[in-house]
């Protein structure tokens, strides 16, 4: 596979971790067979140790926009660098083209336009989806055509849940948690985990555990049958959903794992694990 450079690192205003930002003019013709190359200096920080493995997976991270150019925080990067995966950029052009050598799925978060439809009162005043939201759509549509593993993060959760039929609002509504909380890199408040779910065996069946948190809008109620709640907040928000009827992983968090995963938390870091399994063997399906 061919590598793409990052040609910029910096830090966004109003977020709180650094931002690698690919202008327009420099993506490659074809992102077909990209592989994440992160500058020297920043290597050791970004693999910990976790070098790839000749059966690594391949996960698929969507990019986000910033400044007129594509961007993804180094998080995102670190937490799937860690489980030992290796990354593949995804742009907003040709998105099935570009999922083919991929085994998992990761949306990640940030603020862009959802459709109107979604929300529990549409407005008129709602902005127009855009290429990006797009994106995440087609990249949903992929994952449930091949049974193939998804991992939605804070807007990306959204997005995987209004497309199975959740409702969303657009403010949550006054409580003693934080919810916009500034600053990820810290904890914000708990959430209580269902029993029985993926999520509860990611946290090794400990049922109240502590997030991060960085949203204004939320899930306010779920279509029957299609997905399940496996964690909401100590005032009712929902913070988790897993997919009833996807034929392999689908899990949407609320939070944001990666910012504590960076930092050693085994249940943000089990998370993205969970999906580099779940990729493993998606790959060992299809190979199959």
């Amino acid at each position: 596979m061919r590598d793409v450079l990052f040609l910029e690192r910096t830090l966004v205003e109003g977020n709180s971790c650094a931002t690698y930002l690919i202008s327009d003019d420099k993506l490659p013709n074809s992102m077909d067979d990209v592989e994440l190359k992160i500058k020297p200096d920043d290597l050791n920080t970004l693999r910990r140790g976790n070098t790839p493995t000749p059966d690594a997976p391949w996960i698929g991270i969507l990019l986000g926009r910033e400044k007129k150019a594509y961007a993804i925080d180094e998080p995102y990067l670190q937490a799937v660098l860690m489980t030992g995966a290796r990354i593949k950029l995804i742009h907003y052009d040709n998105i099935e083209a570009q999922c083919h050598d991929i085994h998992g799925i990761l949306l990640v978060g940030g603020f862009f336009p959802t459709p109107s439809e979604w929300y529990v009162k549409p407005s008129p005043d709602d902005e127009l989806p855009t290429k990006r939201t797009g994106a995440y759509i087609s990249l949903i549509q992929i994952a449930e055509k091949k049974a193939m593993p998804i991992l939605g993060i804070c807007g990306g959760m959204q997005m995987l849940a209004g497309f199975y039929g959740a409702k969303l609002c657009r403010k949550i509504k006054k409580s003693d948690i934080d919810h916009r909380h500034i600053d990820a890199n810290h904890y914000a408040h708990s959430i209580i985990i269902e029993p029985k779910t993926i999520l509860a065996d990611i946290a090794d069946d400990a049922l109240r555990v502590k997030v991060n948190s960085r949203h204004s809008e939320a899930i306010e109620t779920i279509p029957e049958g299609k997905m399940i709640v496996s964690a909401k907040a100590t005032d009712g928000v929902i913070e988790a959903i897993e997919l009833i009827n996807h034929k392999s992983f689908a899990l949407g968090v609320q939070w944001h794992p990666e910012r504590m995963a960076v930092q050693n938390e085994d249940f943000a870091s089990e998370i993205y694990m969970r999906l580099t399994q779940e990729a493993k063997i998606y790959k060992q399906k299809i190979m199959a």
